[in-house]
């Protein structure tokens, strides 16, 4: 691994003009993407970058072979659905970075100052001769280094990534209109071929370009923008009309970024988490209230974001209506929240032990959650996560992460990782009294994932798309190697084997079999919404976004590709199907469904919001 040195990195800021090497590999393209007829042919247009970027990208010359003998053509016309979205630079937007760059603000970028890390407390002392204390001290620096290792890695990294965003903005600003080339993973979820500046990249990059077409909001595309533009201030979990109100009770504050964005009104957007999204929301929201709606333009994309969507997925695919309700695939009577309620199940967890052993530990806790459970922040990415593979170390991480931030008397270093291990058995618990189907779908794909994997199996299924996903990853052989370059030198060097991986075949399968279903829902999405006349769109694996005007349809078309996917299927039962005839293995049962109607998404307002 070459990383740069602090002096590297300095000499790369002074010498902008050099830094050419810092553009995307796959650029937009400044003529409308070919038409994807086959996986390799279309997008780009010279044979070179086709080679380079196929409709599917995937490493397995068996899932390539499995492809070429598959119906594609719902992928295909997903992809080239998405290729006719045409863009353009936002100027405004553009012009404020421009300005926030120049008088060395940093709104959104990394800081110019690089992160130090404090020398070890014990750094003095023998290991041999560590107390307990000592240890324990050691222990906590180690994953604070570690931490802050990881913090000036990305300080790094946004800063690059900062340059590239304006350059790249800076090079396509004088098109009036570009396009992206789409492609599939190995799971068929869609990427955009443009890194960083695209309607998939960071805040910055999303905020960065617009459609280039453009749509009068009219009044329910008003009401979508005002419901948007609180979504982005953070006011997201009221009703939608309530949304829309508190947008209107900050039109002064609008208007007036509107007209100096970095003015005495700037902390409306630049205390946001997304504010250079939330600043193009605010220029086309000032200009509806100035212009009204029927004059004003919109071109930024209006987004309906899935509410903890893997485990929406999870909750249809077991007809559990208690992960329903929990993740707003049914309507209760307001927003849901599964995040605040594993924090009230998971604190009444710590009130209920009794174990002395942990009573300094379980005081701080209770003296730290109050009465209404953990912190909302504190349970977010264990339940966001758990979709995805997590594992209950990675809760313990993600709590340590929270102590070191939080930075409070109640857990002073030294006792962090006690404090985070004594919390994550009673978070991880609570998680699984809450998403009790998620829990069992994901247990059963990984044991029928890991039965095969022990008889020389890989998984292949196919999505309600048709799309084959082949999911096949082999044991690694490592030889240790010493040499001499330069002095004495150790390497490791991996090679695959033929024997497949049984633990990584069974931590893959779950998160793998969940991304190929949100892929399948926004390609149906996209199919519905495009026979219903919609054709500029901005996705992003769970967030589908188009014109605030057309959102109304978007949302029903949404919902109606949802109950397609689940109200008449047994997703754990096909997917047992496929592969016992093609291996003419025994696998076990899948968990038993429930009795709730997928149908009732079609009513429910915050399913996606």
């Amino acid at each position: 691994v070459v990383t740069l040195t602090t002096e590297a990195s300095v000499w790369i800021e002074k010498h902008k003009d050099h830094m050419e090497i810092l553009s995307p590999e796959f650029m937009p393209t400044i003529i409308e993407p070919d038409d994807w007829t086959a996986l390799d042919v279309g997008g780009y247009y010279s044979p070179q970058m086709r080679r380079r970027a196929p409709l599917v990208k995937t490493r397995s010359q068996a899932h390539r072979d499995i492809l070429k003998s598959s119906d594609l053509s719902t992928v295909m016309n997903g992809a080239n659905t998405l290729q006719k979205t045409a863009w353009r630079v936002n100027a405004r937007v553009h012009d404020v970075v421009k300005d926030i760059w120049k008088s060395g603000l940093r709104i959104g970028m990394g800081s110019p100052d690089p992160i130090e890390i404090p020398p070890s407390p014990v750094a003095k002392i023998d290991r041999a001769e560590f107390t307990e204390l000592d240890q324990a001290k050691f222990d906590e620096w180690r994953r604070e280094a570690a931490r802050l290792h990881t913090l000036e890695n990305d300080r790094v990294k946004k800063n690059f990534q900062v340059i590239r965003l304006m350059r790249s903005a800076e090079q396509y600003k004088d098109y009036e209109t570009f396009w992206y080339v789409y492609q599939a993973d190995f799971r068929g979820r869609f990427y955009a071929a443009t890194a960083g500046f695209s309607p998939q990249g960071p805040d910055m990059g999303k905020a960065l370009i617009e459609y280039a077409g453009g749509k009068p909001f009219g009044d329910r595309g008003a009401y979508w923008m005002k419901v948007h533009l609180a979504n982005l201030l953070g006011f997201d979990k009221e009703e939608n009309d309530d949304r829309a109100n508190y947008t209107d009770n900050h039109r002064s504050d609008i208007l007036s970024v509107s007209t100096d964005p970095l003015g005495t009104c700037r902390a409306l957007w630049v205390n946001t988490d997304k504010p250079f999204c939330t600043l193009a929301a605010i220029f086309e929201m000032a200009d509806i209230y100035e212009l009204g709606a029927s004059v004003a333009i919109n071109r930024i994309a209006i987004a309906r974001d899935g509410s903890c969507n893997g485990l929406q997925h999870y909750a249809a695919i077991l007809r559990d209506r208690e992960g329903a309700e929990a993740t707003n695939v049914t309507y209760t009577g307001g927003v849901a929240d599964i995040y605040s309620k594993v924090g009230v199940v998971a604190g009444d967890r710590v009130r209920a032990c009794t174990n002395e052993e942990f009573a300094d530990v379980r005081a701080a806790w209770l003296e730290h959650i109050g009465p209404a459970g953990l912190a909302r922040k504190l349970a977010k990415k264990p339940v966001m996560t758990l979709p995805y593979g997590s594992t209950q170390r990675s809760c313990t991480d993600s709590i340590l992460d929270y102590l070191a931030v939080l930075d409070i008397e109640l857990f002073p270093k030294g006792t962090r990782m006690k404090s985070s291990m004594y919390l994550t058995t009673h978070l991880w618990a609570g998680i699984g009294d809450v998403v009790t189907s998620a829990r069992a779908a994901m247990d059963w794909l990984q044991n029928v994932a890991s039965i095969m994997a022990k008889k020389g199996e890989p998984l292949i299924w196919y999505t309600p798309t048709g799309f084959p996903v082949y999911q096949a990853t082999n044991k690694i052989k490592t030889r240790r190697v010493r040499t001499h370059l330069g002095g004495d030198l150790q390497m490791v060097i991996g090679d695959f084997t033929d024997e497949l991986d049984p633990r990584k075949q069974s931590s893959g399968a779950a998160p793998n079999f969940v991304h190929s279903m949100d892929a399948s829902h926004l390609l149906l999405t996209i199919q519905r919404a495009a026979a219903h006349g919609i054709q500029d769109f901005a996705v992003i694996h769970d967030s589908f976004g188009t014109y605030a005007c057309d959102t109304d349809t978007l949302n029903t078309c949404i919902r109606e590709a949802f109950v397609d996917m689940y109200a008449d299927s047994d997703m754990l039962g096909d997917f047992k199907e496929q592969q016992e005839e093609r291996t003419a293995l025994e696998l076990p049962m899948p968990p038993t469904q429930g009795d709730f109607d997928v149908r009732e998404v079609l009513t429910s307002p915050h399913f996606f919001g």
